[in-house]
């Protein structure tokens, strides 16, 4: 009777200290547990944190190099050393000759001649895609379309060219819209806070152009104010600079 007593209380005994084990064990694994969350969560906030610094930094690059193009010499010279910028601009406006002699007999004394700059070199085809391609890259870093088509490239391109024959067509006597087209493509249909405008986004802009009072669509009169600002700078280049 007594030897059963014993062995019951044995039992007993044992089971408390297995649970109180298995309850020890058990709040040992959820601390690690919990150490280890706290280790990757810090991780991949630091990764994420890092990737939007490189995004931001790619993005504001991009628009400081497109901002001081213009006031960049070129590399080259006899010397060695910053050679002459790029050849003068032509299009469809005047600017005045700084120190030329030579005047029209009909102008009025001391009026200033107008004469025509030489032509801006205009961007080959290829540029526009790797600027396309370069712009679609840095705003979609770390996203799920983070490979960029070809074919997208091509459509962005084909609408463009849509949109400017399209103000061609509304604004024909003013041959900007022609002379210029790659570097428009490029440069100037895009989005004010820099990146790429979406293909679903140009269609809709072509459209605009298309409907009733197309002078009135945003579009239109945001490209006649580039355009109206491309031929104000045009006067201040002159023979020493270029787009």
């Amino acid at each position: 009777m007594e030897g059963n007593l014993s062995n019951k209380n044995g039992i007993k005994m044992a089971r408390k200290i297995l649970f109180a084990t298995i309850l020890s064990i058990c709040a040992s694994s959820s601390k690690k547990i919990s150490i280890y969350l706290d280790v990757v969560g810090k991780v991949l906030f630091m990764l994420i944190l890092f990737a939007l610094f490189r995004w931001a930094g790619l993005v504001f690059m991009d628009e400081l190099s497109r901002a001081v193009a213009p006031f960049v010499p070129t590399l080259g010279g006899t010397n060695g050393g910053f050679g002459p910028p790029p050849a003068p601009p032509y299009n469809d406006t005047f600017f005045f000759a700084a120190g030329n002699n030579t005047q029209d007999p009909s102008a009025p004394p001391g009026a200033p001649e107008l004469q025509e700059p030489d032509p801006l070199q205009e961007p080959d085809m290829d540029s526009v895609k790797e600027r396309i391609r370069e712009r679609l890259r840095i705003h979609r870093m770390g996203g799920p379309r983070f490979q960029i088509d070809d074919s997208e490239i091509e459509r962005i391109i084909n609408l463009k060219q849509q949109i400017l024959d399209r103000m061609q067509e509304l604004d024909p006597n003013n041959p900007f819209w022609t002379h210029y087209r790659n570097r428009l493509i490029r440069d100037y249909i895009i989005p004010s806070s820099g990146g790429e405008y979406k293909v679903s986004t140009l269609a809709d802009k072509l459209n605009a152009l298309w409907r009733d009072n197309p002078t009135e669509s945003t579009i239109y009169q945001d490209l006649i104010r580039r355009r109206d600002l491309f031929h104000i700078e045009a006067l201040s280049r002159g023979r020493t600079g270029a787009l």
